[in-house]
């Protein structure tokens, strides 16, 4: 009987654990739903994010909506510790569904929380997530910038386990760099670390770090033996990611030592491996050595296939829009912060000067203050009427800044926008060549202010041909013709505007390169056709344009280049009597076919 019971009690400690993680997660989803302050939800909410949520068997738009409503209340409570929390999970979460842009966005606002309470910890763990995002992106040098800021402050926090994290990562951008000898430094440091920690899995990832510095290096014997402490331990537990990296780099091993067959051998077996798996990066690896040894092999069928399939994985991960997006995202965030600090700086002195002469004109004041009371509150009820009268000017000025005049004359007299659908309107898209890298050189006051410099002369040329300015998209400006039912071509104006676009980005080219060490080249791209206007959103007014002729116009800005115009075939029969073109012929365009297109000459 005792002997049964040993047997058993495994399977009843099990059953208890699981029946009362049960239990936990009800009696917190239910004080969570029903508990009567906002602060007593958030804490409930905390603790069932960080203890229960993530083994639930929920979905994962049902934790997303979780986690949002648990942001938006704790922004509505001013609880900094559940802000800083639950934005570094959405951080997390969208990170983790691929969406770059809405990651840092969460990762900046857990940030500027952390540093407005001095939590250390939410500063370096913000840091590394940021990072993380760049990490995905292959945009190394900015990961390594946020990864570094987050291990210095790791090392005062006294943190072993997220110093080694920051230190793997590190060493795996500066390989990617191919700074192999700085690499096996981080490395090496953050395994010594893992070891005391007697994490396996982590133990692993230094490994496989190591490997590839090895492999950079051509240290291959040391490489392969690296490879092989991982590779029983991968294969076990069925981890077809690092598998498919380790015969991969056994593949580009055998190529370098000039064995093709091996190299195939080992090179296919990655590949399979990679396809199991749903991220980009192994495919990548997998398909670059292939498309090496086609190559080299004279079979160049394949060697153009690989290749071709290699580009289009490099694209996917190497997002530009995404990339530019977070450069003016980041790039915004550190602005705002000087700007605050400058100010609050500002606000320290002014409190003293005015303390000061307080103090001095205190007694002046009293005896004054009695004698013209009454002659300042009339001047304050016609400076109050005034100021009213002024004030609704300033707001009916910014409304018509924001949208169309005929837009704002319906918000005004119905309270919303009719949407209306527009023909033969020309869109133009005008969007600034390797942004990202100019944005990696300047601070960020110098980046904001010289997008400033071109856009706010954008805005002059756009209003000046009677064109709508639609918005900017990170480093992209969009507006255009047709819109508001004017009587000439719009066409042409479109096209007019495009071309001085251009004339005054050329004109200031030297000027804001000796000012700022860089200067912009804009590529543009015009399309003509059919679209729907209307106004989005109930606390902030957004006036937009859809439809097919949107996307297509876009198209032609991304197959244009630096210092052209291109135009569709619909837009070249509205202008081609009054412009010279060249034809480029049919272009392919993704989701659209072959499409024709005009440079304009």
């Amino acid at each position: 009987m005792l002997s049964m019971f040993k047997k058993l009690l495994p399977f009843l400690c099990l059953l208890f654990y699981q029946n009362a993680h049960a239990q936990t997660f009800e009696v917190l989803k239910e004080r969570w739903l029903h508990a009567e302050t906002d602060t007593a939800r958030i804490n409930a909410g905390l603790k069932l994010l960080e203890n229960s949520y993530e083994v639930s068997n929920d979905s994962f738009i049902t934790q997303n909506k979780f986690l949002h409503d648990l942001y938006l209340l704790s922004v509505k409570a001013n609880y900094s510790t559940a802000i800083i929390k639950t934005s570094f999970y959405l951080g997390d979460y969208y990170n983790a569904r691929s969406d770059a842009v809405k990651s840092v966005e969460f990762y900046l606002i857990s940030l500027k929380e952390s540093e407005y309470i001095n939590n250390k910890n939410g500063i370096s763990r913000a840091q590394m997530g940021i990072g993380l995002v760049h990490f995905t992106q292959n945009n190394w040098k900015a990961a390594m910038a946020c990864l570094k800021k987050s291990l210095s402050i790791s090392h005062i926090a006294k943190e072993p386990d997220r110093i080694s994290t920051a230190q793997y990562l590190i060493g795996l951008c500066l390989n990617s760099l191919k700074e192999y000898k700085a690499a096996k430094f981080y490395l090496d440091s953050a395994l010594l670390i893992k070891i005391k920690l007697k994490n396996k899995n982590r133990i692993n990832e230094c490994y496989m770090g190591l490997a590839d510095a090895y492999k950079g290096m051509k240290i291959y014997d040391s490489a392969i033996v690296y490879y092989n402490k991982v590779l029983p331990d991968f294969t076990s537990l069925k981890e077809y990611y690092p598998l498919s990296l380790i015969y991969s780099s056994f593949a580009e091993i055998e190529f370098s030592k000039g064995n093709m067959e091996k190299a195939f051998t080992y090179g296919n077996k990655g590949f399979k491996y990679s396809k199991l798996f749903f991220h980009p990066l192994p495919k990548l690896f997998a398909t670059e050595i292939l498309y090496k040894i086609f190559d080299k092999k004279g079979d160049y069928k394949n060697a153009f296939i690989f290749n071709q399939l290699f580009n289009k994985l490099k694209d996917s991960i190497e997002n530009r829009d995404f990339a530019s997006q977070i450069s003016v995202a980041q790039a915004t965030y550190d602005f705002e912060k000087e700007q605050s600090l400058t100010k609050a700086e500002q606000d320290k002195k002014n409190i003293k000067y005015n303390l000061e002469l307080q103090n001095e004109n205190r007694k002046k004041y009293i005896f004054a203050g009695i004698a013209v009371i009454c002659i300042l509150f009339t001047i304050a009820i016609i400076i109050a009427y005034r100021s009213l009268t002024e004030q609704k000017k300033v707001a009916e000025a910014l409304l018509l800044n924001i949208l169309p005049k005929q837009t704002t004359l319906e918000l005004k007299k119905f309270g919303r926008a009719i949407s209306k659908n527009h023909n033969q309107v020309s869109i133009m898209f005008c969007d600034i060549k390797d942004f990202t890298v100019i944005a990696e050189n300047l601070s960020p006051q110098q980046l904001v202010e010289m997008i400033d410099h071109y856009f706010r002369k954008f805005d002059a040329i756009t209003e000046s041909y009677g064109l709508e300015k639609i918005k900017t998209i990170g480093d992209a400006y969009m507006c255009a013709g047709g819109l508001n039912n004017e009587q000439s071509n719009p066409a042409i104006n479109t096209i007019k505007v495009a071309i001085e676009f251009l004339t005054f980005s050329e004109s200031i080219k030297e000027e804001i390169k000796n000012k700022f060490g860089e200067s912009f080249a804009f590529r543009i791209g015009i399309h003509s056709g059919n679209v729907i206007s209307g106004v989005v959103g109930k606390n902030k007014y957004s006036y937009d344009i859809w439809g097919d002729a949107v996307n297509i116009a876009a198209r032609m800005e991304q197959n244009s280049i630096p210092g052209r115009i291109n135009i569709s075939g619909d837009t070249y029969q509205l202008v081609k009597d009054h412009f010279k073109c060249s034809h480029r012929g049919k272009i392919p365009v993704k989701n659209k076919g072959e499409i024709d297109m005009y440079f304009l000459e």
